[in-house]
């Protein structure tokens, strides 16, 4: 089972919407499970071995509501971190493709280099 201890601003959140929330597989692929929302934690119960991720909607300033994912992540006793396990997941997508544009070896003054830093 995945846990993700949830929070906002360092409190533990007493409700979190899961609707639209599913479970994404080492294909890519969504996974057959259970998500539920209980006493700040979200609990994933897959119904598949190996690692997965969470996929749920998450507030994103003026963007609004985009769904967002942790990355692959094996089952442990403690629970993760959600904002912490979504943030490393958008990092290696960033790394990804900057990797694919070939912006791997940018100069450490570069203004990307230094947002990427910043992250």
């Amino acid at each position: 089972m995945l846990k993700f201890l949830v929070s906002d601003n360092g409190v533990p959140t007493a409700d979190r919407a899961i609707r639209s929330a599913y479970l994404v597989g080492s294909d890519h692929s969504a996974l057959r499970g259970e998500i539920i929302f209980e006493n700040g934690v979200i609990l994933c119960r897959k119904h598949d071995d190996g690692p997965a991720a969470l996929a749920l909607p998450q507030v994103a300033g003026d963007c609004g509501e985009l769904i967002l994912q942790t990355c692959l992540l094996p089952e442990r006793e403690e629970p993760y971190l959600l904002a912490l396990e979504i943030a490393r997941h958008r990092l290696m997508m960033l790394y990804q493709k900057l990797e694919d544009w070939g912006m791997f070896d940018l100069d450490g003054d570069h203004s990307v280099s230094r947002s990427v830093e910043l992250a």
